[in-house]
């Protein structure tokens, strides 16, 4: 019964979490937002739509997490540059994480 409880209040958790996480791929190629690819100079503009359109969803901005993943051969520039995009969108919760 434990278990069952626990995984429940997992599941809910989890379900909580997709609604305000945001998933970004960064790789040398290209970066992915959630599921639409985006060109790296389109970066700020398209994280700012996705953004807004949490907001608007009724997600506070403060809740929001953006879950930041990043392949091995990205280069620090490119990363930075998008650290630099996010800081101007008052972005304050990052997860990284490998690709």
């Amino acid at each position: 019964m434990k278990y069952l409880a626990f995984s429940l209040i997992t599941l809910a958790l989890l379900g909580c979490a997709d609604k305000t996480q945001i998933t970004i791929q960064v790789s040398p190629e290209i970066i992915v937002i959630d599921t639409e690819p985006v060109q790296k100079h389109d970066f700020e503009k398209a994280l700012r739509f996705v953004i807004g359109q949490k907001i608007e969803a009724g997600i506070p901005r403060e809740n929001l997490i953006i879950h930041l993943k990043v392949d091995g051969a990205t280069k620090r520039g490119e990363l930075a540059d998008i650290e630099v995009s996010m800081r101007r969108l008052n972005v304050k919760k990052i997860v990284y994480s490998p690709m």
